[in-house]
C-alpha cells in the first residue's frame, strides 16, 4: 500500500508540474515569400497548430501568425511545418462506428503539416479532428505534397474491419526502389511509413550521417520518434532497516532462562557503484516531451547492522549484530516528461516502478537468530527521478527508490531505500 501511494504521488507531481514553454530561434515565410527571423514560442502543439506566437527579438512584444498568413515555419530544434491545402480523407482509424463504404470521405482543408522525414522523399503528418493523415513529397512530383489516402470500413455481412490501402499505390508510383521492403508490408502508421521513406532515401547510396539541409538546420533525413539505447553508470546509496524479534535459549530448556530480544536492526548506509543498460522511446506527440523507458540496473551492497532494543526488557545495543550481502538486478519501466529550457536541453521528471531480483544472504549473531535468513527472490517498489538533459543523448539524474523488505522471515519486513546519482549516454 505504501509503495502504491508513493508511486501515485510521484506521477501526480509530474502531471501537475507546469508546462515549460520557451521561445525557440527560428523563422517563418509569409505568403509573399518574405522570410522573417524570429523566436517562436514552443508551445504544446497538437502537431498541426492553427495559431503560433512569436517575438522578433528577446525583448520584443509577443505577436502571432495564423495558417492563412504563413506558408512555412521552423525552429532550430528541428521542428518544421508547412502549409498545405488539399482534400484530406477521414480514415476512421480512431472511430468505433465505422461506415461500410471503402471510399474515404474527403474535406478540403488548409492546415499546417509537420515534417517527420526530410530528404529526397519527405513525409509529413496532419493530426487533428481525431485523425492522422500522412503526406508524401517527391522531387519528381510537382504541386507540393500528395495526401496519402487510406480508409477503414466495415465489411457488409461479416462485420469485419477492412482496410482500403490506396496509399500503397501512391507509394509504388513515386517511391519504389530495389532492396527496399515490399510496399505491401507498409502500414498506414507513423513508424511504418517513416521506416519505408528513410529506407527509400538511402536506397542505392551510403546514408549521410550528420549532414544538414540548406535551410532550417535540419538533417537530410530526420526521425522524430525513434528508440534510443544507452548505458549508464553512477553511485547508489543503500540504506536498510528492519524490526527484530527473537527468543534465544542458550541451554536448550536448561537452567539458564531464555533471552527475549525486541528492537530494530539498522544497517550501515553505503555508497556503491552501479551500472545499467536502458532503452527509451520518445512518444509522437507534444513535441517529443514525453517518453517511456526501460532500464536494467545492477548493484551490490554489503553492510553490517547495529541492534538497538531490549533484552529481557532491558535496553541493549549490539554491534555487528547482522550482516547483509546483497546483489541486486533491477528492472525499471518508467515514464519521463521533459521541460525544455533551451533548444535541446532542460530538466526532466520521471516516475516508474521497480522489480528487483535479489541474490545473496543475511546472517545474524546466534543470540539474535541462529539460522540463515533467506533473501526474498523478488521485491517491488517505486522510483522517482529528477534530472538535467544536455541533449537527447546525455543526461544526469538523481533517483529515489523505495521498496519493501528483502528478508523472507522478518515479521515486519522493513524498507529498503536507495538514492541514485547517475550519468546516462544514449545512441
Amino acid at each position: 500500500m505504501k509503495i502504491t501511494c508513493s508511486l501515485g504521488l510521484i506521477l501526480l507531481t509530474i502531471w501537475m508540474l507546469p508546462a515549460q514553454n520557451y521561445f525557440d530561434p527560428g523563422y517563418f515565410i509569409t505568403n509573399s515569400g518574405d522570410t522573417t527571423q524570429c523566436r517562436i514560442l514552443n508551445e504544446q502543439w497538437l502537431n498541426s497548430p492553427t495559431r503560433v506566437r512569436y517575438q522578433l527579438d528577446a525583448e520584443g512584444a509577443v505577436q502571432y501568425f495564423e495558417v492563412q498568413e504563413v506558408r512555412e515555419f521552423a525552429t532550430e530544434s528541428g521542428l518544421r511545418y508547412r502549409r498545405v491545402t488539399g482534400d484530406f480523407p477521414t480514415t476512421e482509424r480512431f472511430t468505433l462506428q465505422k461506415s461500410p463504404s471503402p471510399a474515404p470521405r474527403t474535406e478540403n482543408l488548409t492546415v499546417f503539416v509537420k515534417a517527420l522525414v526530410e530528404g529526397p522523399a519527405s513525409l509529413y503528418m496532419f493530426k487533428g479532428r481525431n485523425d492522422e493523415v500522412y503526406l508524401l513529397e517527391h522531387p519528381v512530383r510537382v504541386g507540393g505534397p500528395e495526401i496519402l489516402l487510406y480508409k477503414e470500413y466495415i465489411e457488409v455481412g461479416s462485420n469485419d474491419i477492412r482496410q482500403n490501402n490506396l496509399f500503397r499505390r501512391q507509394l509504388y508510383r513515386w517511391v519504389k526502389c530495389p532492396g527496399v521492403s515490399s510496399i505491401q508490408e507498409v502500414a498506414y502508421s507513423r513508424a511504418s511509413l517513416m521506416d519505408y521513406i528513410e529506407n527509400y532515401n538511402n536506397c542505392g547510396q551510403t546514408p549521410k550521417e550528420g549532414t544538414r539541409a540548406q535551410t532550417g538546420g535540419r538533417p537530410d533525413s530526420v526521425r522524430v520518434d525513434a528508440f534510443r539505447f544507452g548505458v549508464n553508470t553512477g553511485l547508489i546509496r543503500y540504506s536498510y532497516a528492519t524490526s527484530q524479534r527473537s527468543i534465544f535459549d542458550p541451554d536448550g530448556f536448561g537452567p539458564t532462562p531464555p533471552e527475549s530480544y525486541r528492537g530494530e536492526l539498522v544497517y550501515e548506509p553505503k555508497w556503491v557503484l552501479t551500472f545499467g543498460l536502458g532503452m527509451e522511446k520518445t512518444l509522437g506527440f507534444n513535441n517529443g516531451k514525453w517518453s517511456v523507458l526501460l532500464d536494467i540496473q545492477w548493484a551490490a551492497y554489503q553492510s553490517s547492522a547495529v541492534y538497538s532494543g531490549t533484552r529481557n526488557n532491558e535496553p541493549v545495543e549490539i554491534q555487528e549484530a547482522s550482516e547483509i550481502n546483497l546483489n541486486q538486478l533491477s528492472l525499471i519501466p518508467a515514464l519521463r516528461r521533459r521541460f525544455f529550457l533551451g533548444p535541446a536541453s532542460g530538466i526532466y521528471a520521471q516516475a516508474g516502478v521497480v522489480t528487483e531480483l535479489n541474490f545473496g544472504e543475511i546472517t545474524f549473531r546466534p543470540e539474535l537468530d541462529s539460522a540463515l535468513r533467506d533473501l526474498e527472490k523478488f521485491s517491488v517498489g517505486a522510483v522517482g527521478t529528477l534530472g538535467y538533459f544536455f541533449s537527447r543523448q546525455t543526461s544526469i539524474g538523481v533517483s529515489y527508490i523505495y521498496s519493501g523488505g528483502i528478508s523472507q522471515t522478518q515479521s515486519e519486513p522493513g524498507q529498503l531505500r536507495r538514492l541514485l546519482v547517475s550519468f546516462t549516454l544514449k545512441i
